[in-house]
This record gives structure tokens, sequence and C-alpha cells, in this order.
């Protein structure tokens, strides 16, 4: 039995609704992205020595899918950071005009 999947939502209605476009798009799909990372795990294959696997091997591709997770998660922060510097300047934006009324 897999885990029930969990999808992000694409943007809040912040985002979209009035925003200053200064949102960056989700430059990859988080889910395909996850997907390839599980499909390089489940084909992961270890050089052998006379002991079991070799552990410099063994290491390298740990590091790989380090990589991979970091980066993705890098897209994420710039995302949501972004997200919620646009969600600050439209909060501003109508404190100011609350102030003027």
């Amino acid at each position: 039995m897999s885990a029930p999947e969990r999808r992000l939502p694409a943007s809040p209605p912040f985002a979209t609704s009035g925003g200053s476009g200064r949102v960056p798009p989700r430059s990859r799909d988080v889910d395909a992205v996850l997907d390839s990372i599980s499909r390089r795990i489940g084909s992961l294959r270890f050089r052998r020595s006379p002991w079991g696997a070799d552990e410099s091997d063994v290491m390298a591709k740990i590091h790989g899918l380090d990589a991979m997770y970091r980066s993705l998660l890098r897209e994420q922060d710039d995302r949501y950071q972004a997200l919620l510097e646009d969600r600050d300047r439209q909060l501003r934006l109508l404190q100011r005009r609350l102030d003027r009324n």
C-alpha cells in the first residue's frame, strides 16, 4: 500500500489577484522532481568491494541525492520567500489606503 499523494497548492489566491507579478512561478513541478528522485533511489546500484558495497560509491550517490533535494528545497524557499514579500507589499498598500480614509 502506498502513502497518500501529497500535492502543494499551485499558488495562494493573493499571488494572482492584483499582485505585483514579481512572484516567480514554480520552475519545476515539485511532484515530478520528487518522483524522479524516488525512481533514482529505486534504481540505485552500488559497486561491490570484498567487504560489501564500495563505501566511496555509496557516499557519492548519497551526495548526489542530497544535492537534488537541496536544489528543490532552495527553489521552493525562494518561491515562498517571494510570495511572502509580495503579500507584505500588498498588506502595506492596503494599510496606506486605510490610513488615508
